[in-house]
C-alpha cells in the first residue's frame, strides 16, 4: 500500500472517530427533540347514572314534612328478604328507613365498621355515606332507654304515573357482632325490598269524631311501635280509644310526649301511650288523609263519607 492510500485511510478513520464522538456528547435535552414518544393511553371514566326518580336524604333534624313512610300506604312491616308490593300515589314523595342500633355510643362506634348498607333502584347502587344520619331508639319496654342509632332515610319523589320501580334498602352485618343486647352472626341482614307503583289514587274525605261508645264491641290491644324520637322518654300510663269504621286499615301516627306509629284493624283498638295532648296524622279510606289534635283518655272515631 503506498503512503498515499494510508494516508487517505486514516483520514477517514479519524473523521469517523470525531463524528462517533461528537454524537455521543450531544445534550440530552437536544436529543430528545428528535425522539418520536409513545402515546400514553389513559382510561376514559365511567359516567356514573342518574337515578330513575328524584332522591333526597332526610334525618329528623331535616324534617322532611312533605314525605309519608311507605309503610301507611303498605299498611304493615315490611317483611326482611322478601318482595313488598305497594302502590302509592304518584305525585307522593314516600320515605323509606332503616336503623340499626347499639347499647351505648362505644358499641355503635366499634361495630360501625361491619355494617354494610344497601340502596338500590331497579338493581342500581345509589347509596352515600352522606345519606346516613344519627338518631336515637327508645326501648318500648323501658321507655327510660334510648340507644344510639345509625339511620339510613330516603325520601324518593318525582314518580312517573304507571313507571314501577324496585327500591332496596337496608344493612348487612359482616362478622360476628355483639350490639350490647342482642348477637348478630355474620351476614345477618335487614333488607326492605319495595316493588312501587305509582297510581293515579281518587281522594275521599277521612273524619274524625269525638265519641263513647256505649255498645260493647271486639277490642284489641296492639303493642304501639315506637320508631327513633328525638324527644324525651316518657311513661306509657295512659290509652286513647280508636273505632275505625272506615271499613279497612287505618294508619294513625301521634305526635307528642313521645311518637307512636300504629296500624290498625277495623273495630275498637285501645292504643297504650304516654299521658298528654298529641298532634295526630291519618291514612284510611284508600289513603285519603287527616290531621288534628287528640288528648289521652279520650275516644275517638274515625270514618269514610
Amino acid at each position: 500500500m503506498s503512503k498515499r492510500s494510508v494516508g487517505i485511510t486514516l483520514f477517514i478513520v479519524l473523521i469517523i472517530a470525531i463524528l462517533s464522538i461528537s454524537c455521543s456528547i450531544v445534550p440530552q435535552a437536544v436529543k430528545n427533540l428528535f425522539a418520536t414518544p409513545t402515546p400514553t393511553s389513559t382510561s376514559t371514566p365511567t359516567p356514573t347514572p342518574l337515578p330513575p326518580i328524584d332522591i333526597k336524604s332526610c334525618s329528623e333534624d331535616l324534617g322532611c314534612a312533605d314525605a309519608i313512610k311507605i309503610e301507611e300506604f303498605f299498611g304493615a312491616y315490611p317483611a326482611s328478604g322478601e318482595d313488598n308490593y305497594v302502590e302509592i300515589p304518584f305525585d307522593q314523595p314516600v320515605l323509606i328507613s332503616e336503623e340499626w342500633y347499639a347499647v351505648d355510643e362505644e358499641t355503635l362506634l366499634k361495630n360501625k365498621t361491619q355494617i354494610e348498607w344497601v340502596f338500590t333502584i331497579d338493581g342500581q347502587n345509589f347509596f352515600q355515606e352522606k345519606f346516613l344520619s344519627r338518631s336515637t331508639v327508645t326501648d318500648y319496654l323501658n321507655p327510660d332507654l334510648v340507644y344510639p342509632s345509625e339511620v339510613l332515610s330516603i325520601v324518593l319523589y318525582d314518580w312517573q304515573l304507571n313507571q314501577p320501580h324496585t327500591v332496596t334498602l337496608g344493612y348487612r352485618v359482616h362478622g360476628d357482632m355483639n350490639t350490647g343486647d342482642m348477637e348478630l352472626t355474620d351476614g345477618y341482614e335487614e333488607m326492605q325490598t319495595w316493588l312501587i307503583k305509582p297510581v293515579f289514587i281518587p281522594t275521599a274525605t277521612l273524619t274524625p269524631t269525638s265519641t263513647n261508645t256505649p255498645t260493647p264491641t271486639p277490642t284489641n290491644t296492639p303493642e304501639p311501635v315506637v320508631y327513633s324520637s328525638p324527644t324525651p322518654a316518657c311513661q306509657v300510663s295512659s290509652s286513647i280509644e280508636i273505632e275505625n269504621s272506615t271499613g279497612g286499615s287505618l294508619t294513625l301516627n301521634l305526635y307528642g310526649p313521645s311518637d307512636f306509629y300504629f296500624y290498625l284493624g277495623s273495630g275498637i283498638t285501645t292504643l297504650e301511650i304516654c299521658p298528654g295532648s298529641y298532634d295526630y296524622e291519618a291514612w284510611g279510606c284508600g289513603n285519603a288523609y287527616d290531621s288534628g289534635t287528640i288528648n289521652s283518655g279520650e275516644s275517638h272515631e274515625f270514618y269514610c263519607y
